[in-house]
C-alpha cells in the first residue's frame, strides 16, 4: 500500500489508517485481522464495508461478520461456495458504486 496508494494519488485519504497483518499478528483469514483494523479506526462491524478478490479475504470478512464484497473481477461469473448474509459479489467498479448507494 505504501507504494501503490502514491501511484494513484489516493494516498493522501488514507493517511495514518493502513494497517497491515504484521500489526495485527493475524493474516487471512484469521477474522482477527479485520477486528484489529476496526478497533484502531473505532468502528463496529455493521459500519464496515470489506472488498477482496480472494477467498482467503472472504472468508475473513465473512468470519468477522462485516458485510463483504467478493470483487470477482479476474472470472467476473465465479461464485464462492459461501453461504452467508455477509457475502455479495460484484465484478466492477460501477458495481461498487451502486452497492454503496
Amino acid at each position: 500500500m505504501a507504494f501503490t496508494l502514491p501511484l494513484t494519488k489516493l494516498n493522501h485519504y488514507f493517511e495514518g489508517t493502513v494497517y497491515s497483518a504484521l500489526d495485527a499478528h493475524a493474516w487471512k483469514p484469521d477474522p482477527k485481522l479485520l477486528h484489529f483494523v476496526m478497533d484502531k479506526m473505532q468502528v463496529r462491524a455493521e459500519e464496515c464495508l470489506f472488498i477482496d478478490d480472494s477467498l482467503v479475504g472472504v472468508q475473513a470478512g465473512i468470519g468477522a461478520q462485516v458485510t463483504t464484497l467478493y470483487f470477482s473481477h479476474a472470472e467476473p461469473h465465479k461464485k464462492i461456495e459461501v453461504d452467508s448474509p455477509y457475502l455479495h459479489y460484484i465484478s466492477g467498479m460501477r458495481q461498487l458504486l451502486a452497492f454503496v448507494q
